[in-house]
């Protein structure tokens, strides 16, 4: 330290692999000076760099080399962090520890999540059922994450447009059934149905869950289901469509609704067709289509929902919804996996249409008897989702069977929120927010400066600096 006791003018101070020295110093004029070390014996003379008039004061009063050319080590001056880089202990959020009486509790029983060790060496954890936020997390921290997941018992689903996080997973998921909604891939992708056969046995299906979850589908697409002309218009044709597939026995696929909004005349077809199942939601939607003004309403909606599944027309999702269709009871059984790549970067509205059919059959299944333990992780979530995950952090707090693991690849979007929270890169706009709402002991320098694989960490009952090992 220069100065007096009390003061941090050393900032940080780092070595490189070719042993050179940075000292960054916060007070008065700030600057950053370079030295050449040996790595036994740092020099006592400094090199002479251009500095202005302002700063000559502040260079005569840096005897700091002087001081520490008696043998020692810069390393064994400060705590290391990888084999060649040290940091200074006086920053203060080096003080950010758990509790002296803080245990981990890593048992999968108990439900703890490893995320890694505080800067004191100890192993720090979360709930498996707690939701966790990361921003800016190494990839290799994420898949570490799914993993522990599924060593836990869960069944695990990774959505995100990294293809490359998910093809690793898949490789270190070993043992694991590892099934894949990949729309670039048919050939290995699972399908999706709006209902599938078994959802349509009438002593499992929830009419309530069908309308619910098919009315958040079709306003994810844009169609304004909270009016309620519009919802209930979509309600009866939903039903409608419901009591046609249970008649034939057969699964409804998303091409189906899509087909029925083709037209007016299309629409009545098929619930003249209904109707003789004397189906009272087919009856309904026919008197509106003989009505001026109801037969107005209706072309309206049906070229929403028209303009929305323009894309299941022809290509890869008009094939992933064909038979035959995934069993999301059997995937979400102890240790299934399920990864769901958005890559779609020429057409991003078909990776939001993907989202929304797979939030769709996600939602049924979640409503199911008994409940499953499902780890969700969202990637980038702002590139192929309106709410940039909101729905899904909502559910988690309802949910216990439901874990959450949010990962926020821009940071200025993101706002702290409620739950367990892992920050391990910051601009100074986050940087600002966190200090603000967290109260932490720190300077903007602080955050925008941590040490790779160093993050910070919002946990139940504490704030502390968190380290992690990737591999």
């Amino acid at each position: 330290c220069t100065g007096s006791p009390n003061s941090d003018m050393l900032r940080w101070a780092t070595e490189d692999r070719e042993r050179q020295v940075r000292l960054h110093i916060h007070q008065g004029p700030h600057t950053t000076l370079v030295a050449q070390s040996d790595g036994t014996r740092p020099p006592g003379k400094w090199l002479k760099l251009p500095l202005p008039r302002i700063l000559r004061k502040l260079w005569y009063h840096l005897p700091l080399w002087d001081d520490l050319s008696l043998g020692i080590q810069l390393s064994s001056m400060f705590p290391p962090t990888d084999d060649v880089t040290v940091y200074s202990s006086r920053s203060r959020l080096h003080n950010l520890i758990p509790p002296d009486d803080y245990h981990a509790d890593s048992t999968a029983d108990g439900g703890g999540r490893v995320l890694g060790e505080s800067t004191d060496g100890r192993v720090l954890t979360v709930s498996y059922d707690a939701p966790l936020f990361t921003v800016g997390a190494p990839s290799a921290f994420l898949a570490r994450q799914v993993l522990s997941n599924l060593q836990a018992g869960w069944a695990a689903i990774v959505v995100s447009p990294h293809r490359s996080l998910l093809d690793r997973i898949a490789r270190q998921a070993a043992g694991v059934p590892v099934r894949w909604l990949d729309p670039q891939y048919g050939h290995r992708s699972a399908h999706l149905a709006l209902l599938s056969a078994e959802d349509l046995d009438t002593n499992t299906l929830c009419s309530e869950t069908v309308d619910g979850a098919t009315e958040t589908f079709l306003s994810d697409l844009g169609v304004d289901v909270a009016l309620p002309a519009v919802g209930a218009f979509c309600r009866h044709l939903i039903r409608a469509l419901v009591t046609s597939a249970q008649h034939t026995g057969q699964d409804l696929a998303f091409t189906d609704l899509q087909a029925v909004s083709q037209s007016t005349q299309a629409l009545r077809a098929f619930l003249t067709e209904v109707r003789s199942f004397s189906n009272p939601d087919a009856q309904e939607l026919l008197a509106q289509l003989d009505d001026e003004a109801g037969y107005v309403q209706a072309v309206t909606i049906l070229s929403a929902i028209r303009t929305a599944l323009a894309p299941l027309e022809a290509g890869p999702l008009h094939t992933l919804c064909q038979p035959p269709f995934l069993n999301f009871g059997q995937l979400l059984g102890p240790g299934g996996l399920l990864l769901v790549p958005m890559t779609d970067t020429d057409f991003p509205k078909h990776d939001r249409l993907l989202s929304a059919m797979f939030d769709l059959t996600l939602n049924r299944a979640l409503a199911s008897r008994p409940h499953p333990r499902v780890s969700l992780h969202f990637h980038d979530s702002h590139l192929y989702r309106d709410d940039h995950g909101q729905r899904w952090i909502d559910a988690a707090r309802r949910d216990p069977h439901l874990s959450l693991l949010l990962d926020i690849q821009q940071p200025e979007r993101y706002r702290p929120r409620e739950g367990s929270q892992v920050v391990f890169r910051c601009s100074d706009t986050l940087a600002s927010r966190l200090i603000d709402d967290w109260q932490l002991p720190a300077s903007l320098s602080d955050l925008t400066e941590l040490p790779a694989d160093t993050a910070v960490a919002r946990l139940p009952g504490m704030v502390v600096t968190l380290k992690v090992k990737n591999p």
